[in-house]
């Protein structure tokens, strides 16, 4: 992705933005005192100074100064049901009335494994914790405990947490030689830890066949089945080809569906998975499920494979992931429904771009969509990289402006709380700030969404 250099045209959406929003500048200046860039968030836009958010409503969040956004990145991609949901906000509620941090076991753990294997069938046992990242991290020590080797295979262009192991190539690159050159993505990540991953270029079959000299090392490939911020699908014949490969060299495979799971992407096959974001139903929870003799195996061992934390099964969340168990049980067609109304927006941005010959394009997988600032949709992970990453950054500002919230990245989520009437606001303010975008319009002068 292109750097994004200081233009007049940013700096005069800048000063717009701090005049709708003083009391977030204000308190971005008082949190830069307390924490390094003054967020607690990644992705997070920070120019001039992030939204602070007041409260939140179905497909809205409301800012410090009371403006009201469509969000497209609704708790990080969090939420099915909208801010809010009172059957989710009513099952908290109940559970801080009887307690939120027991410390001993409970009966909505049974009732959430139930749910879930009512949901997901083949799913034998689980182990709960507290984020995707640690669901991931549980995943590749059950594998290492599980086969007795040590190496880890990921895809270059995939993300699966900030665990040291994982937090490798996710920004995709073009190498000849295979494995990839492993590139840690963020500062402090051990050189110990890398030097047991193996990178590989995502959906490539051939290139599985550079893993054979490794196959004795290898415990476990940990994959996506929809890679990275550019929603690259898992094409059908790698599926299958990462399965048999890893069945035949007693390799585990761990499909990471920490963000994509229940947004209605098609199944795969797998020996772990991991899951996270909408299964807590807004609230901190990852899960681990896998067959059973994998996981008894791994208990009965001595040293056992350590399960449990401080806060995994906690009631507090239980209770949020159990309301969100049984609203997609009450409405079973509500993933569907949904996920077409994602692709239905993802492709009125497309025509809308492509008439008008504007360098943006769409793409969405499942109830995920992301925006490109590219003419056409990245094949690649390692064409990311061919982004221009400064279009990208007025549209973000200019959407903010216009009363919109996307994700810096261009990936962004809906919810069952978009209905018709916000996404009609929402793609017309879409249409206005690529029009301004592309004229260069530096007044910014187009309808809020509000």
């Amino acid at each position: 992705m292109k750097k994004n250099v200081p233009n007049p045209r940013r700096r005069l959406l800048a000063e717009q933005v701090v005049a709708r929003s003083p009391r977030s500048v204000q308190m971005y200046a008082a949190a830069r005192e307390h924490y390094a860039g003054g967020v607690v968030g990644a992705n997070v836009p920070v120019y001039p100074a992030p939204v602070y958010i007041e409260r939140a409503e179905g497909a809205y969040v409301y800012d410090l100064d009371g403006n009201r956004y469509i969000d497209c990145w609704p708790g990080h991609g969090t939420l099915m049901f909208g801010h809010g949901n009172v059957q989710v906000r009513e099952a908290i509620a109940a559970q801080l009335e009887a307690g939120w941090a027991y410390g001993y076991p409970h009966p909505l753990q049974v009732a959430f494994a139930e749910k879930m294997k009512s949901l997901l069938p083949g799913r034998e046992q689980f182990v709960l914790c507290n984020s995707g990242t640690e669901a991931v991290h549980k995943a590749i020590m059950l594998a290492r405990a599980y086969t007795g080797k040590q190496k880890l295979v990921k895809f270059s262009g995939t993300y699966h947490g900030t665990y040291d192991q994982v937090i490798l190539n996710v920004r995709a690159a073009t190498h000849e030689s295979l494995p990839l050159p492993v590139e840690p993505h963020v500062a402090g990540t051990s050189v110990a830890a890398t030097a047991d991953t193996l990178v590989m270029p995502f959906n490539d079959t051939v290139a599985l066949e550079a893993l054979l000299p490794h196959v004795a090392d290898i415990t476990a490939v940990v994959t996506e089945p929809v890679a990275g911020y550019g929603l690259f699908a898992m094409e059908d014949g790698f599926a299958a080809a990462l399965y048999r490969f890893c069945q035949q060299h007693n390799i585990l495979l761990i499909m990471d569906e920490v963000f994509m799971g229940f947004r209605g992407v098609a199944e795969r096959q797998a020996d772990i998975h991991t899951y996270g974001k909408l299964v807590g139903g807004g609230m901190p929870l990852g899960v681990l499920a896998t067959r059973r003799e994998i996981l008894d195996i791994c208990t009965r061992q001595t040293p056992p494979l350590l399960q449990g934390g401080t806060f995994s099964g906690n009631p507090a969340c239980l209770s949020a992931a159990c309301a969100f168990l049984d609203l997609l049980q009450a409405d079973p067609s509500c993933i569907d429904r949904l996920v077409h109304k994602t692709s239905v927006f993802a492709n009125a941005i497309n025509t809308y771009c492509q008439s008008r010959h504007y360098p943006f394009c769409a793409r969405s997988a499942g109830t995920a969509f992301a925006i490109f600032a590219r003419p056409q949709p990245p094949l690649v992970p390692a064409d990311m990289r061919d982004s221009n990453g400064r279009l990208m950054d007025e549209l973000v500002l200019r959407l903010r402006l216009a009363g919109v919230i996307l994700n810096i990245t261009g990936i962004g989520t809906l919810t069952l709380a978009h209905d018709d009437e916000v996404m009609v606001a929402l793609l017309a303010a879409f249409r206005d700030c690529l029009d301004a975008t592309m004229a260069g319009d530096p007044a910014g002068e187009h309808v809020a969404a509000n």
